[in-house]
């Protein structure tokens, strides 16, 4: 009867493993496209690393209003002045391109580091582009201590997510 049982468990636990499907999310660190430096701080700019996949966020016609989100907790909160700095920073060369390669974030370093980023490429993304969206978050989350995000933001004609955070994957 023991080595029934034992039989029977290992069935058991044989079944569970291999009915169990597991998901490995896939790692796609950012890397640095370039960076420049400006009267206010070191401006830097996130990709993703050659070769990784870019998926490209749905058109427009699909976002919603925004849905505006506060990380609770203060995690990865930027200071709002130097988050201020950077939106001041877009807004100046607002019909600058970002760069050539489609970045996902810009982070400006001014003595505490301020990034907004956002989750998918977009094709022919401004400075201005950004700007909108990183308002709300500075005014909604950042002055009041935490890091946000708006998901369903229309940047460039798609529609994305957009964070405003102390890290360049903040999104």
């Amino acid at each position: 009867m023991f080595p029934a049982k034992i039989m029977l468990a290992a069935a058991l636990l044989a079944f569970q493993v291999a009915g169990t499907p597991v998901t490995v999310p896939p790692t796609e660190e950012l890397v640095v496209i370039s960076s420049e430096i400006t009267p206010v701080g070191t401006l830097t700019y996130y990709g993703r690393v050659a070769g990784a996949a870019n998926v490209t966020s749905d058109v427009a016609s699909v976002c919603s209003s925004g849905n505006l989100a506060c990380t609770p907790f203060g995690a990865n909160a930027p200071d709002a002045n130097t988050c201020a700095t950077l939106i001041e920073t877009l807004q100046d060369n607002p019909g600058q391109a970002v760069v050539p390669q489609p970045p996902l974030a810009i982070c400006l370093l001014a003595g505490s580091r301020c990034c907004v980023s956002w989750r998918d490429p977009i094709p022919g993304l401004t400075r201005g582009h950004l700007v909108p969206s990183a308002k709300d978050i500075l005014n909604s989350c950042v002055t009041r201590g935490f890091s946000g995000s708006i998901s369903d933001t229309n940047l460039n004609g798609f529609c994305t997510t957009e964070c405003l955070s102390n890290i360049a994957d903040g999104c």
